[in-house]
């Protein structure tokens, strides 16, 4: 016959148990991290109207408005407005949740 040995068992005291709990639980809150929100808006620092030619090389950088689409339609050149936005103000690191665009006439 194989004598069978059942592992023993001690319960911890529970003073040592109470000790673990109660270091446990502040340590928890320091570790954890919350994201504080920001919002930033940014204003365009450039803006131009790219002209659709044959060399590539017309636009309306110098004109107060920005155009999009064909100004009439026997004209084939098509009107493409692009923006610049300076950035430097995200700080290094931080993670873009979500951006919108509003356009104004």
């Amino acid at each position: 016959m194989i004598p069978v040995y059942a592992p023993k068992f001690r319960r911890a005291p529970l003073s040592a148990v109470m000790a673990v709990a109660i270091f446990a639980v502040p340590t928890t809150s320091v570790f954890a991290q919350t994201r504080a929100s920001t919002t930033i808006t940014l204003n365009p620092s450039k803006d131009n109207t790219l002209i659709e030619n044959g060399s590539g090389s017309l636009s309306n950088g110098a004109g107060q408005n920005i155009y999009v689409g064909r100004i009439n339609r026997s004209s084939g050149s098509i009107r493409r407005a692009v923006l610049a936005f300076d950035i430097s103000s995200v700080p290094s690191g931080a993670t873009v949740e979500s951006v919108s665009l509003s356009l104004n006439m």
